[in-house]
């Protein structure tokens, strides 16, 4: 009997329950979303000038990594309110966020700010399937991509994830000294966190059942002042 090699992830982002089915494999997705969950909403209180309100919220999430050459893609936007009929603000804050890596593959990730949401934020992300062997390989197409207008955005931070040795890796993603400036209807940023499960060429079948994780969590450190006063 033939075997076959299929690459299923549990994937934590978005609370949501995903079924995928190939031939007679079922892949379960979990997902749970703490962007607004873990002190979302940060109060900014400067000490000569109003206040303003820093809110985080979920967008869009994209989970197609359920085989290699797939991607993670979690959103958040920033608005930035405040009560002053007089005057806008200058508001410094960090992004706060994590990524978990329990299988034995190295990912790689990125940041990325742009100033729109994007409801699609994956593309082309087709499954493949290719005999290898005696094994038939499960993976995206090479098309499979974070969506041009995320990548074409301002890359805050990146780096990679190490594969699970003993136990999982945790990695801490942060974006520090952000700026945004403040108004009374609210000026907003959209922060796209880009999680690639690259496919290796080689088999990947110890990662079948293990678990990415990947959020926005906060925004902390928040500073405002008039806008223009520091020029």
């Amino acid at each position: 009997m033939e075997k076959k090699n299929t690459i299923l992830l549990t994937v934590i982002a978005v609370a949501t329950l995903l079924v995928a089915v190939v031939g007679a494999t079922f892949a379960y997705f979990t997902a749970t979303n703490s962007t607004s969950g873990k002190g979302g909403t940060t109060e900014v209180q400067t000490d000569t000038v109003g206040a303003v309100n820093l809110k985080m919220e979920a967008v869009t999430i994209n989970n197609e990594v359920k085989y290699p050459g797939g991607f993670l893609v979690v959103g958040a936007k920033v608005t930035a309110t405040d009560n002053d009929t007089n005057n806008d603000f200058d508001v410094t804050y960090t992004v706060n966020g994590t990524i978990t890596n329990n299988t034995r593959t190295q990912l790689k990730w990125t940041l990325y700010e742009i100033s729109t949401e994007v409801t699609e934020p994956t593309t082309g992300c087709t499954l493949e399937q290719t005999q290898v062997g005696e094994k038939l390989h499960y993976s995206y197409a090479d098309t499979c991509a974070a969506n041009a207008t995320i990548t074409g955005g301002t890359r805050v931070d990146g780096g990679n994830v190490a594969a699970y040795t003993d136990s999982e890796v945790n990695v801490p993603v942060t974006a520090a000294n952000e700026a945004l400036k403040s108004s009374n209807a609210g000026t907003t940023t959209y922060y796209y966190l880009v999680v690639e499960y690259p496919d290796t060429g080689a088999e990947q079948d110890e990662d079948q059942g293990q678990t990415i994780a990947a959020e926005l969590t906060n925004v902390t450190g928040a500073q405002a002042e008039v806008a223009g006063a520091g020029a």
